[in-house]
């Protein structure tokens, strides 16, 4: 018992000492650690904006919603105005793109996740824009069997870069009152089959900003 007795006083004796070294000597026991903490940065959040139904990344302003898509079938409609984020973490793009179309009264648009493949896109009234976005054919289209009969334009959509990034559809021609509906992006096919200039289709990298931006149809200056 006596030497159990000092044992444990030698134990406090030391414990002691060392407490009370920690005390007035707190950087001596610091863990160091030379090294900072890095992760890879993945750009899969875009802000966007709605300008009188055209979409363009914002440059101002706060978004009032963050919105991720994970299912094929899911949509979000915004207002005139309305700034909002979108995150794109949860999509497959080797199967999935997006659709938008703009209401032609109103100025909301609507952004909505569809099978690349196979989603067909329906036409409900004329002058109606739909553009799908990463798609490498003309998907299939349905026109509603309630209207007058019209012409298909389909027309491909270009990056700044002057590679095709999608399809326009529309149902109406310009000299059938859809001329002002139908102009910037004739002006982009205008612009880019007139320039000589051959630019090879490279997609940007992966996990690149202009490789979400061009996802969503939206140029990457």
């Amino acid at each position: 018992m006596k030497y159990l007795t000092i044992y444990f006083l030698i134990i406090f004796f030391f414990v002691s000492c060392r407490t009370l070294d920690i005390i007035f000597h707190p950087d001596d026991y610091i863990k160091r650690d030379e090294h900072p903490t890095i992760t890879e940065i993945i750009y899969d959040t875009v802000k966007i904006t709605n300008i009188e139904g055209n979409i363009t990344t914002a440059v101002s302003g706060f978004p009032t919603k963050r919105i991720t898509f994970t299912k094929i079938g899911q949509s979000y409609t915004f207002k005139n105005g309305e700034t909002v984020e979108i995150l794109l973490h949860e999509v497959d793009f080797t199967r999935a793109t997006f659709d938008f179309e703009t209401n032609l009264e109103t100025k909301e648009v609507t952004i909505r996740l569809v099978d690349r493949d196979f989603s067909k896109v329906v036409l409900t009234s004329k002058c109606q824009i739909i553009k799908r976005i990463g798609a490498f054919s003309v998907p299939r289209i349905e026109v509603s069997p309630n209207l007058k009969p019209e012409q298909i334009v389909i027309t491909p959509l270009f990056d700044n870069e002057c590679r095709v990034n999608g399809f326009e559809i529309r149902y109406g021609s310009e000299e059938r009152g859809c001329k002002d509906v139908a102009k910037r992006t004739l002006s982009d096919f205008r612009r880019c089959s007139d320039n000589e200039k051959k630019i090879p289709n490279q997609t940007p990298p992966p996990k690149s900003p202009c490789s979400y931006l061009r996802k969503l149809g939206l140029p990457c200056d």
